[in-house]
């Protein structure tokens, strides 16, 4: 491990990188139709031990990415590749983006500081002389607006506009406020018709449908750490969940089909 580090920081980075590879040789293997490369061969190629692969496919498999089965070829959710943004994640927005190839800005509309109101003490957990700031930001792909965000999220009191990266991703900025990683989001989709207000800022015809994702940030503390309201565009970026559908072996034996069944016992009639 290199000086001047932590140990758990110099970990936690270690295991971001084999993540980053993993998932690189996973969308290799979707792109190319095959099976995941065994954990051995990964732990070779990516010089790292097999408890540690073994660690990252356990993750992948909880995901929906994978199914590992013992003696067998690790086989890959090939339409999982088809998902842009899944709603159970939260990532950056831009980031994903631009992977993408798109020419990204992230505009920040409007951004305030106001008092809490009434009930936001208690959703936040925080004491009722902080404040409120609530940043209005959209997001434009190749000169197009593909989503616009509506972020609150508490901050204390020497907390000011000018000291914070407003166009960052809110994830982010709510751990540099409050000094706590945002550890899950739990997101509610929905879906409505803009109204002029937002057929002005999202750039499409009143009228229009759009997808909406009402977000609240739960930090490693256990508190709720922000609370967001987007609007997507559909067309662009393909939004979805991936279910794992997890049997039990007499689960299993229940759903052979009656034909399967009756082969069966034909196949037992021949060899009497």
């Amino acid at each position: 491990m290199s000086q001047g580090q932590p140990a758990g920081e110099q970990l936690g980075r270690m295991r971001r990188d084999i993540e980053h590879d993993l998932r690189r040789i996973w969308q290799d293997a979707v792109d190319r139709r095959q099976p995941l490369p065994g954990e051995h061969a990964l732990a070779t190629e990516l010089g790292v031990s097999r408890p540690r692969i073994r660690e990252q496919l356990v993750r992948l498999e909880q995901e929906g990415l994978i199914a590992r089965r013992r003696g067998a070829d690790t086989v890959v959710n090939v339409a999982a590749g088809d998902i842009d943004v899944r709603f159970d994640t939260q990532i950056d927005y831009a980031g994903m983006l631009r992977e993408r190839g798109y020419q990204v800005a992230v505009e920040v509309l409007s951004a305030s500081l106001r008092p809490l109101q009434a009930g936001e003490p208690e959703f936040f957990a925080v004491p009722p002389e902080w404040s409120a700031l609530n940043v209005v930001k959209r997001w434009r792909a190749d000169g197009e607006v593909l989503m616009m965000a509506d972020d609150t999220l508490a901050v204390p009191p020497h907390v000011h506009l000018n000291d914070l990266d407003l166009p960052a991703e809110i994830a982010a900025l709510a751990a540099e406020v409050l000094g706590v990683p945002v550890e899950w989001t739990i997101a509610e989709p929905g879906a409505l018709l803009l109204d002029e207000t937002l057929s002005a800022r999202i750039e499409q015809p009143a009228g229009s449908p759009v997808l909406s994702l009402d977000i609240t940030g739960v930090g490693r503390d256990g508190r709720r750490s922000f609370r967001a309201r987007e609007f997507h565009v559909p067309g662009r970026v393909r939004f979805g969940f991936i279910r794992s559908r997890h049997l039990d072996r007499p689960a299993q034996l229940a759903e052979v089909s009656p034909l399967t069944q009756q082969d069966s016992r034909r196949g037992q009639g021949r060899q009497s």
